[in-house]
């Protein structure tokens, strides 16, 4: 099997097969020929919805439509990692770089968090968005699947009902608590890590998480924004979960 990879591949929404002719139209064909302004003869890698990647040729363009002929099967994209963050739905535009650094460092899953201290309450229009991102992340950076977007939930649900986690963590520098990262022996995916609004969790939810099996962890003695925490709080998950090899 061909270990090539192409940048910025075509996103199928069906398989295909060796030896197939098939049509790119609609987005898909603006990136193709307007964007990368791909040409008659040109190879391209095509990616379809389970991660699979193949070669292929442009063969003809008419009226809008693109005629592919699809080549060897490639390796299959990187899988992402089984981390999961829950983060504090921040203010401005904050969040479109949150969920594409995520996408991009293999996260598998990103659910905003609505908590005590948070002001923003995304709109369908904003969550529709953020899933764009991640699909077009996806794209960029060759993981297999794109990161799942969830629905925005509250703090309180998410302690009642969490997902299901091996490895359950909340960022708080400011409990008595708090361990350092990479203070975690062996932790076991799936993991989860939530992270507070600019105002930091309550000290009631912080009992909350605790009481549900969440051990607070710290980044370090700074202050980080928000968004800042969210980035690093998923590359160190990644990384003690052996996402990058041995960090030892």
């Amino acid at each position: 099997m061909t270990t090539l990879m192409l940048q910025h591949a075509l996103m199928l929404q069906h398989g295909v097969a060796s030896s197939d002719e098939i049509q790119i139209t609609g987005d898909e064909y603006h990136y193709l020929i307007h964007v990368r302004r791909h040409n008659v003869g040109d190879a391209v890698e095509l990616k379809d919805p389970d991660g699979n990647r193949y070669a292929a040729m442009v063969a003809r363009v008419q009226s809008g439509t693109a005629y592919l002929t699809v080549g060897n099967e490639l390796s299959k994209a990187p899988k992402g990692f089984p981390v999961i963050l829950m983060v504090a739905v921040p203010k401005r535009g904050l969040m479109d770089d949150i969920v594409r650094k995520v996408s991009e460092l293999g996260a598998a899953r990103i659910i905003p968090m609505l908590t005590e201290h948070t002001t923003v309450r995304p709109s369908q229009q904003k969550l529709a968005r953020w899933r764009r991102i991640a699909w077009e992340s996806r794209r960029q950076c060759g993981r297999e699947s794109p990161l799942e977007v969830k629905d925005a939930e509250q703090f309180t649900h998410l302690v009642s009902s969490p997902p299901n986690l091996e490895t359950r963590l909340i960022l708080d520098p400011t409990a008595s608590t708090t361990r350092p990262f990479f203070s975690l022996r062996s932790p076991r995916p799936p993991l989860g890590i939530m992270v507070g609004p600019e105002g930091g969790f309550s000290p009631g939810e912080v009992a909350a998480a605790q009481a549900v099996g969440f051990t607070p962890v710290g980044l370090g003695e700074t202050i980080l924004r928000i968004e800042t925490a969210a980035i690093a709080a998923v590359v160190l998950s990644v990384a003690v979960l052996g996402g990058f090899g041995d960090v030892a």
